[in-house]
């Protein structure tokens, strides 16, 4: 989908955190098995950015690690605020996408 991709370039590309994104680095993408999120997925990885990725059931979840989510929280049954903390050691993440 075209669109979606310009979107992911113009997140990813053009609207970085203070400091820019670094190969390693945590970012969080809501609705990551959605269309833009997939496409997130997969530019993330190519990054070398550990995407966590939240989704509402286990299939979209196995969707999103299907197309290189790092990481993926069902929200839906899992505190994504805790686990976004267990997953990074506390240190959160560089920056909090939603599509």
């Amino acid at each position: 989908e075209y669109m979606g991709g310009l979107t992911v370039q113009y997140l990813l590309r053009r609207t970085q955190p203070q400091g820019g994104l670094q190969a390693g680095d945590h970012v969080l993408f809501h609705a990551a098995a959605g269309g833009v999120g997939l496409i997130a997925c997969q530019w993330a990885r190519a990054m070398g950015l550990q995407l966590i990725g939240t989704a509402g059931s286990d299939e979209k979840c196995a969707l999103a690690s299907e197309h290189g989510a790092a990481f993926t929280i069902n929200y839906a049954k899992e505190d994504f605020v805790a686990r976004v903390k267990e997953i990074t050691g506390g240190q959160g993440v560089k920056v909090v996408y939603d599509s």
